[in-house]
């Protein structure tokens, strides 16, 4: 769908480090940004299952009905 892509890359951003889309309660597609690039803006495409660096949830993004 063109808007959600259009979402999800006004979240890729240097302020965030993954961008993640939840369907039903499961996570379908995710994006990791490189914590080795702090001053470019340069994410990855993720298994949506792949391991995460562990850290705290500093943003979280609705967009869409809520159950």
């Amino acid at each position: 769908d063109n808007d959600l892509a259009k979402i999800t890359k006004s979240l890729r951003t240097s302020k965030n480090r993954m961008v993640c889309i939840i369907q039903d309660g499961n996570r379908i597609l995710r994006w990791d940004r490189s914590y080795a690039s702090h001053t470019k803006n340069h994410w990855r495409k993720a298994a949506p299952d792949s391991f995460e660096i562990l850290g705290t949830i500093e943003n979280l993004h609705y967009v869409g009905k809520q159950d």
